[in-house]
């Protein structure tokens, strides 16, 4: 037992590094202390990172996308306008000034709460985003959601069942990752509603005949949910089947590949044989080894969450979604420079966010990615003192040096 502690305390404890001196705790309370404020740290200096890449992305965007070749004016205008109609346009859409007071108009409008407003529309970008996030957000979830069960059942099958099984599971995975989202989705709309009638026309949000609730959020079946509308929910879900099927059969390749190699592994190896050596049941252990393959799939997880929220566009755009991706789209086709701005921007933030919980996850999930940030931490920590020390030990000895000479 006091080997094993001595151990734990190893494992635990800051790893110092030559010429660092770590300070070791006094107690198991002070270590677990120790390990909460450092995690705590670790969790605001990510939080910290957001805004500052969230201003980077922004200013990326703004330069990207008024830098792409486009006329905003003569899209809007058409082939057969007078110079005098483009260059009066031009000036009121704020187009005749540089690039770089633009950007810093556009800074301006941010920090007072604007994205600026749609060419086509008029109407605020801001506003534009909020009737059109809660969709995209509710079909990327949903889509995430199923691939990753979808992709667990793939892997089981292909990690565990008999050769011809599992060869023929593989090569349904790799026909899936060779056919584009959007191609799934126009081929399960002619199987599923053209020929089987299993599902209503994909014709948006809500099918025909049917009263949309009062909107709030801009999605059907939350704003069903919140005025009591059964119907416009009913009607909801069912128009929610294609596109979050097309969704989770494009994504859930990469789930599949990631846990049934981990899978396979731990079932080949010695802790499992063991387990069968016990009599537990076959289930049992592809149970217990599905485990090994929780924090690669955390891994995987920001990749495919932040890979959703880019790629739906041409989902929501297939099934005319009304979404995040489809306004973004469209804006990018009609040179809407505002509205590709605001949809650059919200999709990358989401992006990193997904990026952010998913590092969160194999923080709390993995001790050894848990104990190599927090040592880190405590190298850095460490350091600090060393040359605070040193500076303080430097300035008492130059003040003592020019009390010497004036004594």
């Amino acid at each position: 037992m006091s080997r094993l502690r001595n151990a734990e305390r190893e494992i635990t404890s800051p790893v110092a590094e030559e010429g660092v001196a770590v300070p070791a705790g006094n107690g198991e309370d002070q270590r677990s202390g120790g390990v909460k404020l450092s995690g705590l740290r670790y969790v605001a200096g990510r939080l910290v990172f957001i805004p500052f890449a969230a201003f980077i992305v922004l200013t990326l965007s703004f330069f990207f996308v008024n830098l792409v070749p486009s006329d905003p004016v003569r899209s809007m205008l058409g082939a057969f306008a007078t110079e005098e109609e483009v260059a009066r346009l031009s000036r009121g859409l704020g187009l005749d000034q540089g690039l770089f007071t633009r950007y810093l108009h556009y800074l301006d409008d941010l920090v007072h709460g604007s994205m600026g407003t749609s060419y086509y529309t008029g109407a605020p970008v801001l506003d534009e985003l909020g009737k059109r996030v809660t969709p995209t957000v509710l079909l990327v979830l949903l889509g995430f959601v199923f691939a990753w069960l979808l992709g667990v059942l793939l892997a089981v099958v292909i990690a565990t069942a008999p050769t011809p099984v599992s060869r023929v599971t593989d090569g349904f995975v790799s026909l899936l990752q060779a056919i584009p989202d959007f191609v799934l989705g126009i081929v399960g709309s002619l199987v599923l509603f053209y020929f089987l009638k299993a599902v209503p026309a994909p014709v948006g949000q809500l099918p025909l005949g049917v009263l949309p609730p009062d909107p709030v959020t801009g999605s059907v079946v939350v704003d069903g949910l919140l005025e009591g509308n059964v119907k416009a929910v009913s009607g909801g879900l069912r128009q929610l089947i294609l596109p979050v099927l097309a969704l989770a059969l494009s994504n859930c390749v990469i789930f599949s590949r990631t846990i049934a190699a981990t899978l396979r592994e731990t079932l080949e190896g010695k802790a499992s044989d063991y387990q069968r050596s016990l009599g537990i049941g076959k289930a049992t252990v592809i149970v217990l080894a599905m485990r090994s393959s929780l924090l690669p799939t955390i891994a995987v997880s920001g990749l495919v969450l932040a890979h959703q929220f880019g790629g739906a566009a041409i989902i929501e755009r297939v099934f005319n979604w009304q979404g995040l991706g489809q306004w973004g789209v469209e804006g990018v086709l009609r040179s809407d420079l505002p509205v590709a701005q605001g949809f650059v921007v919200v999709v990358a933030t989401m992006a990193m966010l997904a990026y952010f919980a998913a590092d969160l996850l194999m923080f709390a999930a993995d001790p050894r990615v848990r104990h190599q940030r927090l040592n880190q931490a405590a190298l850095r920590a460490a350091r600090r003192a060393r040359r605070l020390g040193a500076l303080r030990a430097r300035f008492v000895g130059n003040h003592g040096n020019q009390n010497g000479v004036s004594g």
